[in-house]
């Protein structure tokens, strides 16, 4: 074979791969997100008060990833956290004693999460090209957090609203000092720790 026709044949075989790529569909993201499992989570933050409900505006919203390593340190924590209320005096949480950390930095110091989004206007926030598996979502405001634990299907998008009846609602500050977890003045009973014992 001579060298002008092995020029042809190169020629033509890059000829033909070119209009492979030209006619081939792009792969788009939302076909790419199937391909792996990935799935999209979204809702509502959102307080049901009498005569309607209140959208958290502006709210952090974070996604941890459970397993049984996590649900282990997830109860070994709040068993030290309920011990540590049940013997705890009250105190003013702008006394300056102790760091103020509320009981959602405590839990996103246990579990981290992987990501983290914002409530938009009316509340909603979305985390997008989510792999399968179980995970928490939880959002805090000054003085309330919701927790919501969801499981992630392949390739299946969900749904999940964080309000006061549907997920677990914490309304008690509380602050960390060397002694250990301190109860604020005007809190509630925690509930939050109990719940997430239980279900473990």
């Amino acid at each position: 074979m001579k060298v002008s026709d092995v020029a042809m044949w190169d020629n033509a075989l890059v000829g033909l791969l070119v209009m492979s790529l030209a006619v081939a569909p792009p792969v788009s993201l939302a076909a790419a997100q199937r391909t792996n499992g990935a799935a999209k989570i979204g809702g509502d933050v959102y307080v049901m008060v009498e005569g309607g409900i209140r959208p958290g505006v502006g709210l952090p919203v974070y996604l941890i990833p459970l397993n049984l390593a996590r649900d282990r340190a997830l109860i070994t924590f709040c068993r030290k956290f309920l011990d540590d209320i049940s013997h705890a005096v009250s105190v003013d949480p702008d006394s300056g004693e102790g760091e103020k950390w509320g009981l959602a930095k405590a839990l996103r110091s246990v579990v981290v999460p992987v990501a983290e989004t914002e409530t938009g206007l009316q509340g909603h926030y979305k985390f997008g090209s989510v792999r399968p598996g179980r995970y928490a979502l939880l959002a805090e405001s000054e003085n309330d957090m919701w927790w919501k634990e969801v499981t992630v299907k392949p390739g299946e998008d969900v749904t999940a609203h964080l309000n006061n009846r549907v997920a677990y609602s914490f309304s008690m500050r509380v602050i960390y000092t060397e002694a250990g977890w301190r109860g604020a003045v005007g809190g509630e009973p925690v509930s939050l720790c109990n719940r997430l014992i239980e279900a473990r």
